[in-house]
Protein backbone atom coordinates (compact mmCIF):
# COMPACT_ATOMS: atom_id res chain seq x y z
CA UNK A 1 0.00 0.00 0.00
CA UNK A 2 2.80 2.31 0.77
CA UNK A 3 4.79 1.54 -2.24
CA UNK A 4 1.72 1.88 -4.55
CA UNK A 5 0.66 5.42 -2.64
CA UNK A 6 4.60 6.41 -3.19
CA UNK A 7 4.79 5.26 -7.46
CA UNK A 8 1.48 7.33 -7.51
CA UNK A 9 3.10 10.51 -5.74
CA UNK A 10 6.49 10.19 -7.89
CA UNK A 11 4.34 10.26 -11.23
CA UNK A 12 1.89 13.16 -10.36
CA UNK A 13 5.18 15.18 -9.31
CA UNK A 14 6.68 13.92 -12.47
CA UNK A 15 4.05 15.23 -14.56
CA UNK A 16 2.94 18.53 -12.51
CA UNK A 17 6.78 19.73 -12.50
CA UNK A 18 7.28 18.46 -16.05
CA UNK A 19 6.98 21.43 -18.85
CA UNK A 20 6.40 18.77 -22.04
CA UNK A 21 3.88 16.28 -19.89
CA UNK A 22 0.47 17.12 -18.87
CA UNK A 23 -2.62 15.20 -17.77
CA UNK A 24 -5.08 14.81 -20.25
CA UNK A 25 -8.22 16.82 -20.03
CA UNK A 26 -10.58 14.50 -21.19
CA UNK A 27 -14.17 15.89 -19.85
CA UNK A 28 -15.26 12.57 -18.58
CA UNK A 29 -12.33 11.99 -16.71
CA UNK A 30 -8.99 10.49 -17.90
CA UNK A 31 -5.63 9.35 -16.09
CA UNK A 32 -2.93 9.16 -18.21
CA UNK A 33 -0.38 11.66 -19.19
CA UNK A 34 0.80 13.02 -22.35
CA UNK A 35 4.15 14.27 -23.48
CA UNK A 36 4.35 16.69 -26.06
CA UNK A 37 7.47 16.21 -28.01
CA UNK A 38 7.86 19.55 -29.83
CA UNK A 39 6.56 18.59 -33.51
CA UNK A 40 4.93 20.89 -35.14
CA UNK A 41 1.42 19.45 -34.53
CA UNK A 42 -0.30 20.61 -31.41
CA UNK A 43 -3.07 17.80 -31.11
CA UNK A 44 -2.49 15.64 -28.97
CA UNK A 45 -4.38 11.96 -29.27
CA UNK A 46 -4.39 10.62 -26.00
CA UNK A 47 -4.52 6.84 -25.22
CA UNK A 48 -8.40 7.00 -24.24
CA UNK A 49 -8.97 8.61 -27.55
CA UNK A 50 -9.42 11.95 -26.67
CA UNK A 51 -8.02 14.54 -28.77
CA UNK A 52 -6.81 18.05 -27.40
CA UNK A 53 -5.22 20.94 -28.03
CA UNK A 54 -1.90 21.42 -26.47
CA UNK A 55 -1.79 25.13 -25.84
CA UNK A 56 -4.81 26.16 -24.20
CA UNK A 57 -6.13 22.35 -23.04
CA UNK A 58 -9.72 22.46 -24.99
CA UNK A 59 -10.58 19.98 -27.55
CA UNK A 60 -8.80 19.68 -30.36
CA UNK A 61 -10.05 22.65 -32.54
CA UNK A 62 -7.86 22.65 -35.93
CA UNK A 63 -7.89 25.02 -37.95
CA UNK A 64 -9.40 27.95 -35.33
CA UNK A 65 -6.59 29.49 -33.08
CA UNK A 66 -7.11 29.05 -29.39
CA UNK A 67 -7.83 32.74 -28.68
CA UNK A 68 -10.74 32.12 -31.33
CA UNK A 69 -12.03 28.73 -29.18
CA UNK A 70 -11.42 31.06 -25.77
CA UNK A 71 -13.92 33.88 -26.98
CA UNK A 72 -16.40 31.08 -28.58
CA UNK A 73 -16.48 28.91 -25.18
CA UNK A 74 -17.17 32.79 -23.52
CA UNK A 75 -19.84 34.26 -25.86
CA UNK A 76 -21.76 30.19 -25.25
CA UNK A 77 -21.63 30.82 -21.51
CA UNK A 78 -22.88 34.07 -21.76
CA UNK A 79 -25.43 32.85 -24.34
CA UNK A 80 -26.14 29.82 -21.49
CA UNK A 81 -26.46 32.14 -18.91
CA UNK A 82 -29.05 34.49 -20.61
CA UNK A 83 -31.02 30.93 -21.51
CA UNK A 84 -31.13 30.11 -18.13
CA UNK A 85 -32.26 33.75 -17.16
CA UNK A 86 -35.39 33.69 -19.69
CA UNK A 87 -36.16 30.27 -18.82
CA UNK A 88 -36.36 31.28 -14.70
CA UNK A 89 -38.10 34.73 -14.57
CA UNK A 90 -40.77 34.49 -17.94
CA UNK A 91 -43.42 32.63 -19.21
CA UNK A 92 -44.80 31.61 -22.72
CA UNK A 93 -47.57 34.19 -24.11
CA UNK A 94 -50.65 31.80 -24.60
CA UNK A 95 -50.92 33.38 -28.09
CA UNK A 96 -47.44 33.64 -29.70
CA UNK A 97 -45.75 31.65 -26.99
CA UNK A 98 -42.73 34.05 -27.35
CA UNK A 99 -41.15 34.55 -23.58
CA UNK A 100 -42.88 36.97 -21.70
CA UNK A 101 -42.36 38.41 -18.10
Amino acid sequence: ERQKKYQDWCLRTYVDENASVKWCPNPVGCQYACEYQGVESLEIHCACSFVWCWACGEEAHKPASCKTVNQWNVKNSAESENISWIRAHTKKCPKCHKPIE
